[in-house]
């Protein structure tokens, strides 16, 4: 039931599943409660943090290791955060396990490479693009990319903001 409410989620929302406002204060949402459990045993909520599961590419396919993939924030565009707050991407595998990222550069706001102009552009791949670029490693196979919002910014709480999709770059049909 998770994997298809999560999935649904992501077809709604550009390949990114949106959490529920009760995340982590659930009341009697057992159902909710045991979903999130499943997934990752414990959530803060969200004026504490937000989670977006990427799961699928603009297109709606399941993002495969296989392809490459690029994540762009226009400038002024990547996700908002409040003071004191940061931003993460991370990677796992089919299984939901976290992907080996001892060659990669990103792992939060923190230490993102910016464009000329402001903009933020984001690898998925398995090989290393080379040069000055923010690369997640992706693993064989099928995979999702978490971003992670911690003390996020007004137009994430109130869902005015949402991540941009997923663009295949190479691979299969493209």
């Amino acid at each position: 039931l998770t994997d298809v409410i999560q999935s649904l989620s992501a077809i709604q929302n550009h390949g990114w599943a949106v959490t529920r406002p009760n995340i982590g204060d659930f009341g009697t949402d057992y159902v909710y409660r045991a979903g999130v459990a499943y997934v990752g045993l414990v959530a803060n909520t969200p004026d504490q943090a937000l989670y977006y599961p990427g799961m699928l590419d603009s297109t709606y396919l399941p993002l495969n290791g296989n392809r490459s993939y690029l994540i762009h924030y226009a400038d002024g565009q990547a996700p908002p955060i409040d003071d004191g707050g940061f931003w993460s991407l991370t990677v796992y595998n089919s299984d939901g396990k976290l992907v080996d990222s001892s060659t990669t550069n990103v792992y939060s706001n923190g230490g993102v490479i910016e464009n000329a102009d402001g903009s933020i552009d984001v690898i998925l791949s398995q090989q290393d693009p080379g040069g000055n670029t923010n690369w997640l490693q992706t693993p064989d196979g099928g995979f999702s990319v978490y971003l992670r919002i911690y003390a996020p910014g007004q137009a994430a709480y109130d869902g005015t903001w949402l991540p941009a999709g997923i663009k295949r770059t190479s691979g299969i049909f493209g």
